[in-house]
């Protein structure tokens, strides 16, 4: 579990500047292990080269998975696009029709900013300089807003 959750961190971080380098993941040595004994001991980088939709696009060096920008956009588009077609059907509602700025918070903000735009280009998009940390920010308010009514 802790080897998951690092590579979940790690992927995490990548994430928010994927739109400078690409995305360097610690692969944990326990999941090439795993892999191999799934995989009749084919090793995840030998997998990644004779892969032809990973070839170019995901690499493994020295225990780290490297994985070029437009690889992770290709990760994360279905939860994008299911993201813009829920706003979709909330802007369809004639109680907030009319609300003309959206403001993109949290770990998928910077990649979803562009698609924001396209989607709705009469909105006024909005987001913090720190758009992953701005929801903690708002859960540490609201914590203690509840705190004090206590």
């Amino acid at each position: 579990m802790d080897d998951y959750l690092e590579m979940a961190h790690s992927f995490e971080a990548g994430k928010r500047r994927c739109e400078i380098l690409r995305i360097i993941v610690r692969c944990p040595v326990s999941l090439n292990e795993t892999f191999k004994e799934m995989h009749r001991g084919k090793s995840i980088r030998t997998h990644l080269y004779e892969t032809p939709k990973y070839k170019g696009k995901v690499t493994m060096s020295a225990g780290k998975l490297i994985l070029e920008p437009h690889m992770v956009q290709d990760l994360v588009e279905h939860t994008l696009n299911g993201a813009m077609d829920h706003l979709k059907s909330l802007f369809q509602n004639p109680e907030i029709k009319d609300v003309f700025t959206i403001l993109v918070v949290g770990g998928f903000a910077r990649l979803a900013l562009e698609l924001i735009k396209q989607s709705f280009p009469e909105k006024k998009v909005i987001v913090p300089e720190c758009p992953e940390m701005t929801v903690l920010y708002g859960a540490v308010i609201f914590g203690c807003a509840m705190l004090s009514l206590r």
